[in-house]
């Protein structure tokens, strides 16, 4: 039994799922018409007292994750790839969702990354973009390929689980 199975039979799929998700990110501007950052709605804003403050856009697409287990130590490594709420895909087609197409378009980098330690569970997080992800999508590809992009990763030492 895999790593990721262990964990999944002692605790339930519904506390990894918990454990792994992306926090919720407090917004500190406001938005133009189309949703978009507006310069001008930025100016004057206190920005916690830095004199300095850099502003960048996130992609528009799906939130999406991959929770690795296991891989160090010659402990077989194991993976869920999920979205912003749900788990949707388990290595080895164990099962699958195709919503939005996060678990096809990030198979292959699961399949190609390592996790750092067997004591802990690694999560990247990032956007799925493209295809048809979102009315934006024709703004990253002409060709509706889909894109992903890692924006944060988390190690989650497993003694969490025990709380």
């Amino acid at each position: 039994m895999s790593k990721l199975n262990e964990i999944i039979k002692k605790y339930g799929v519904n506390k990894l799922n918990t454990a792994t998700k992306y926090p919720s990110i407090m917004t500190y501007h406001d938005l133009g018409d189309k949703a978009s950052l507006v310069e001008s709605l930025v100016e004057g804003k206190d920005f916690f007292g830095y004199d300095n403050c850099y502003i960048t856009e996130k992609i528009d697409g799906a939130n999406a994750r991959i929770i690795f287990v296991g891989g160090a130590d010659d402990v077989e490594q194991d993976y869920i790839i999920g979205s912003r709420e749900e788990l949707l895909f388990a290595k080895g087609d164990r099962f699958g969702d195709p919503t939005l197409n996060i678990a096809n378009t990030i198979k292959n980098v699961a399949e190609k990354l390592t996790c750092f330690s067997n004591d802990s569970i690694n999560v990247l997080f990032g956007e799925v973009y493209g295809g048809d992800v979102t009315k934006a999508s024709k703004q990253y590809t002409n060709d509706k390929s889909f894109g992903f992009r890692v924006f944060d990763i988390a190690e989650i030492p497993l003694s969490i689980f025990e709380q």
